[in-house]
Formats: structure tokens, sequence, C-alpha cells
């Protein structure tokens, strides 16, 4: 068998990779000393170099799940807390973010963030298709009776585009983000 504790690191850096790579916007909020996280941060500079920005909590004098930390890191990374999800591997951490209005993933394992990032890309598929048809698209006076048919045929190849996508996702075997 696999040796969880070596490879989940890998699957989690294989995941904060295929994030970068897709354009996702990544950040770090962590608990380290001010004086341990530099030396850490350049060993590990393959991973954290992918991330545009790191709350350390050792240099701002808070740790995670006190909810000031997470509204300096929202203020600081310039991102709402509802277009954000935070995933951590300790649940009072998940739950301090969640008080503070972020979306957030208690981890456990690779394969169930993957699940759970490919779902949020079908509701953000979702959610931005129908603001497209409402505002841009006309499709009943392009296709007539016909435009209620051609909008769920659209819909439904996006949602199977995004469930391909999830799907790949997790035969791969791992996934991250805040």
């Amino acid at each position: 068998g696999v040796d969880v504790a070596v490879s989940t690191p890998r699957l989690m850096t294989a995941l904060v990779e295929e994030l970068d790579a897709a354009g996702v916007p990544l950040f770090a909020i962590t608990n380290f000393s001010g004086e341990f996280f530099p030396p850490f941060r350049e060993r590990e500079r393959a991973l954290f170099d992918r991330f545009r920005d790191i709350v350390v909590s050792g240099d701002e004098k808070l740790l995670k799940p006190d909810p000031a930390i997470y509204h300096l890191a929202l203020r600081r990374f310039g991102v709402a807390a509802g277009e954000t999800i935070f995933i951590d591997d300790n649940a009072a951490n998940v739950a301090g973010a969640e008080a503070v209005g972020i979306r957030a993933h208690h981890f456990r394992d690779a394969a169930t963030l993957r699940a759970e990032l490919a779902t949020l890309g079908l509701l953000i598929a979702s959610i931005l298709f129908s603001w497209y048809t409402a505002n841009f698209a006309n499709y009943n006076q392009t296709y007539g009776s016909l435009g209620a048919v051609i909008v769920m045929m659209m819909w439904l190849w996006i949602a199977s585009m995004v469930v391909m996508t999830g799907a790949e996702l997790k035969l791969d075997g791992g996934i991250s983000a805040m």
C-alpha cells in the first residue's frame, strides 16, 4: 500500500500545481513562527512560490482560528470572503474561517477535496452561464421557440465538461486552495 503520510504532501503539491497552472489565485495563512517560516519556505520553494501571498501568523502576532487573521488575510489578498475557499486540516481553523463568512473545507484526504473543488466548479459554471444568458444572449430571438432547448443543451454540455474535468482531477489523486 501507499504510505498516506508520504503520499498526501505529494498529492497536495500536485493539486496546488494544477490549480496554479489553471490560473486559480492561491494564497496561504500559516501558523508558523516568523523565524521558522523563511527557511522552511526556501526549502519548499517549488510549492510556496505558487502562492501570491502568505500571511505568517508569527509575523502578524495572530493565530488561526482568531477571526482577526482571516480578516487580515482577506484585506491583504484583496479577496471577498464569499469568493474564497479556505482549506485546513484543523477543524477549529475551518470553523474560524466559516465564522467570518469564508467557505471552508476540513481537509482529510485529497480525493474528497478534489470532489468538493469539482462541485464548486460546477456551481461557478452554473452561475456564470445563468448570468450570461440573462444579460447578453437572446436565444429566443435567434432560435425562436427552440431557444429554451438550445439553452438547456448548452447547459448540459457545460455541466458535462465540468464533471469530466472533476473526474479527471479525481483520477489524478489530489487537490487544494486558500
